[in-house]
């Protein structure tokens, strides 16, 4: 999998999914469509993570069916925060600084890292890295 990293000065999702997802096409990571998936997904299930109230994340992905090559992109906001709904609370919404967009084409696998990249996340010295370090220092560390 390659993992890719971006700083951007989005402010809200759809400007967000629009500068990921047209990046990801022009590179050949995902196919035509991948954008519309992305909102629809995020209205319908929410990506929006919460731990311990201050590490506050997205995980913004589609359907394996738009995936060419497998992909993880760290996004950090240059300035502010995007308001994402959260995925155990979808009323509620979190202002998010990072972001972490992946495309998996196996299914297995796609479980595989959704459970796994959720555990890692929840260790403490891990949010404070992701916290602190640019999104080309947090790839140089995964």
């Amino acid at each position: 999998m390659e993992i890719l990293s971006a700083l951007v000065d989005s402010t809200n999702i759809k400007d967000l999914f629009t500068l990921i997802a047209k990046e990801l096409r022009e590179r050949e990571f995902v196919k035509d469509g991948y954008y519309q998936a992305l909102l629809e997904r995020e209205a319908t299930y929410p990506t929006g993570l919460s731990f311990n109230g201050d590490f506050k994340i997205a995980i913004p992905h589609t359907g394996m069916e738009f995936t060419k090559k497998e992909v993880l992109v760290v996004v950090k906001m240059h300035e502010g925060a995007i308001p994402f709904h959260k995925m155990d609370n979808p009323d509620e919404t979190i202002d998010v600084k990072t972001a972490f967009f992946f495309a998996i084409k196996d299914s297995k696998k796609y479980i595989q890292f959704l459970s796994d990249f959720i555990e890692v996340l929840k260790d403490i010295h891990c949010q404070k890295k992701i916290i602190e370090l640019s999104p080309k220092k947090i790839v140089a560390t995964l």
